[in-house]
């Protein structure tokens, strides 16, 4: 009997089968809230952005490259200058093979309070307000690792 038990103990202990001693209860604390419930600005573990899926708008002349479309030389200095006041984390063309010249959309990485703000921050740009571009499809998100993300010292500004 004393073996059998001595046996089963381990199994009783990982089913919880085995009541521990009555402890003394403390007041109830308040929990902090969770991770998710923080606002956009206290998230620790990285940067909150917005993924911006762009696509060929009905001004853009498939025969033509890119760099050869309407305003493309004024669209490079929009988005240098949005990339300077830090709201482009990362911008581009994307295309329809690795050794294709032929482009199909873009993808953009934006920090924006909201989708709103984005949408105001493109609407000027040239390759958009002409149609040449348009977006496609926003999406939230948070930029957690990456070799292109500032490091710690840098992101907290030392």
């Amino acid at each position: 009997m004393l073996r059998l038990i001595a046996l089963s103990t381990p199994f009783a202990l990982a089913l919880g089968l085995l009541v521990a001693p009555a402890q003394e209860k403390k007041p109830a604390e308040k929990a902090p809230p969770p991770a998710a419930a923080k606002p956009a600005a206290e998230m620790p573990h990285g940067i909150r952005a917005w993924h911006v899926q762009l696509e060929l708008g009905p001004k853009f002349d498939p025969k033509v490259p890119p760099t050869s479309q309407p305003g493309f030389e004024d669209h490079v200095k929009n988005m240098q200058g949005l990339a300077g006041e830090g709201t482009l984390l990362l911008g581009g063309p994307m295309f329809e093979g690795a050794d294709s010249e032929k482009m199909i959309g873009g993808v953009m990485i934006v920090k924006a309070k909201d989708e709103k703000a984005l949408r105001e921050k493109f609407a000027n740009d040239p390759f958009f307000a002409s149609g040449v571009m348009k977006i496609g499809s926003v999406h939230p998100m948070m930029v957690g690792v990456g070799a292109w993300m500032p490091k710690e010292k840098e992101a907290a500004g030392h």
